[in-house]
């Protein structure tokens, strides 16, 4: 078993560091075992009982904290597709401008916690692996696996008829499907891999916290002349998570000079990544806001003024844009909710209880990003059609309006095979506060129950952990309260895994 690597870097995965692979503890929240039993109950217990020794060591994991390190972007790998986005003289031009705007922002971490958990099901078969997961990248799962693993292409299959709850979370392979895989596939049955909620805090993307000081410069009728976007986002310290907030802010408006200037600050987390978009937010928040201070300072009615800065042209490479509707939607907006009725001075505006009304406004941009994929079309002589897409249903109708699109009366739209699944195994999500490890449950035909009853017999635990004595963590496996005779247990290098 090995990495995947990071989705950002060529890779797959929504992080570089693989769980279990290696003694070091890079964050909190980090798995180092992983316990599969034939019941909840006993997984849950048997995960509770493994110990864990560590070495303590220095670690930093908020913006300022002592120990960080902080990095340009532009001096990292991610110069090569994430340029600095710079245009005109931007700081020669703000310190010209009659009007001057200048705030600062700080973000903190924010995590997404969907309420249909991350959790997946592998099944091997005949030397092929059969993965079903919720995910919004049933690819990456795959070629991740594949990497992971050494699988060829015809090895591994994953069936994800709908992603379930992800706000970006689950675009990209997770850390515990390698982990389903390699305990599925040594104990030749069919697991269940559950990430709990308390864990999705420590073990998936989050949206990283960052500071934010944007510089804004104006005319005295509030034509915008300059702008500079400074950020320090946080990144992990085996990653690098890009920050892609000046590609947003810079194009807001018709902006002849810019300079935006990303610094990625390390820190001992798991990498952050895509929780509802992730830039795009934090910048059109801090950019819109000063937008909203320049309106004050000219005294010139905020949708009026975005009108005013509107733009045709894509003002960093000066290339027509295809489309822009920024100023119809303005004017739509404003005549169906009756701007014209908004005061500008503060505190103006009641309701007839005398309870205090403000009406505000803001620009939001999200990139249209468009990749290459393969379609499979399938028409019958009856009619009916099939079309077959390596992705999963998030929720956007993109199989509906394909079908409808086609103008076909029948139509089924898959992202891998259809059917129901092999039987696997049930679910079981347990955590331990000083563990933070994983448990997997199995049921084979009709699901056991503990019992201290004559002739009955108790669950069983297996306990697949690394063993990495004399080093920086230690696992100790502690038999299952309750059991009679020897337990079964397994232990192994990470590496072997």
């Amino acid at each position: 078993m090995k990495s995947a690597g990071f989705l950002m870097a060529g890779g797959y995965g929504f992080q570089s560091l693989q769980p279990m692979l290696s003694p070091a503890i890079a964050y909190r929240g980090q798995p180092i075992a992983l316990v599969a039993a034939d019941a909840l109950e006993a997984a849950i217990e048997a995960a509770a009982l493994v110990e864990a020794t560590y070495a303590a060591e220095p670690f930093s994991v908020t913006l300022d904290a002592l120990g960080v390190e902080t990095i340009n972007q532009a001096d990292t790998p991610l110069k090569n597709f994430i340029p600095e986005v710079i245009a005109g003289d931007a700081d020669k031009s703000f310190a010209e401008a009659p009007i001057k705007i200048d705030a600062r922002f700080t973000s903190p971490p924010q995590h997404q916690n969907p309420i249909e958990l991350i959790a997946t099901v592998a099944d091997w078969k005949d030397g092929k692996l059969t993965i079903h997961e919720g995910t919004q990248n049933a690819e990456a799962i795959r070629h991740g696996l594949m990497a992971a693993l050494g699988l060829t292409a015809d090895q591994v299959q994953v069936i994800s008829p709908y992603a379930g709850g992800g706000f970006g979370q689950k675009n990209s392979l997770q850390m515990q499907t390698v982990l389903a895989a390699v305990a599925a596939r040594r104990l030749q049955r069919p697991l269940k891999l559950v990430v709990s909620r308390a864990q999705i805090f420590h073990d998936a993307s989050f949206r990283a916290a960052s500071r934010q000081r944007v510089r804004l410069g104006a005319d005295r009728s509030g034509q915008m002349l300059a702008a500079i976007h400074d950020v320090d986002a946080q990144t992990s310290r085996h990653d690098f998570m890009p920050a892609e907030f000046a590609a947003v802010s810079s194009r807001l408006y018709g902006i002849e000079n810019f300079r935006g200037h990303e610094r990625l600050v390390r820190t001992d987390v798991q990498t952050p990544g895509y929780m509802r978009a992730p830039f795009e937010h934090g910048a059109c928040f801090a950019m819109e806001s000063c937008v909203d201070e320049l309106a004050y300072a000219v005294g010139k009615d905020p949708v009026a003024l975005r009108l005013a800065n509107d733009t045709k042209i894509d003002p960093i490479t000066k290339l027509p844009l295809s489309s822009r509707h920024l100023s119809a939607c303005l004017e739509r907006g404003a005549e169906r909710f009756g701007w014209s009725k908004r005061t500008m001075a503060p505190q103006s505006m009641r309701a007839g209880d005398g309870t205090l009304i403000g009406w505000g406004v803001a620009t939001g941009a999200y990139p249209g990003l468009i990749v290459p994929t393969v379609a499979r079309l399938k028409v019958t002589d009856d009619g009916s059609v099939r079309l077959s897409i390596g992705r999963a249903r998030d929720g956007s109708g993109y199989s509906h309006r394909a079908c409808r699109r086609g103008g076909a009366q029948a139509c089924r739209s898959t992202g891998g095979r259809g059917g129901a699944g092999r039987r696997h195994a049930d679910c079981a999500a347990a955590r331990d506060c000083r563990l933070l490890g994983y448990s997997l449950s199995r049921s084979h035909g009709q699901r056991r129950r503990r019992s201290d009853a004559p002739g009955t017999r108790p669950a069983r635990a297996r306990t697949i952990v690394q063993s990495n004595t004399g080093s920086n963590s230690q696992i100790r496996r502690t038999p299952v309260a309750g059991s009679r005779g020897p337990q079964e247990g397994t232990r192994a290098a990470g590496r072997d895994l």
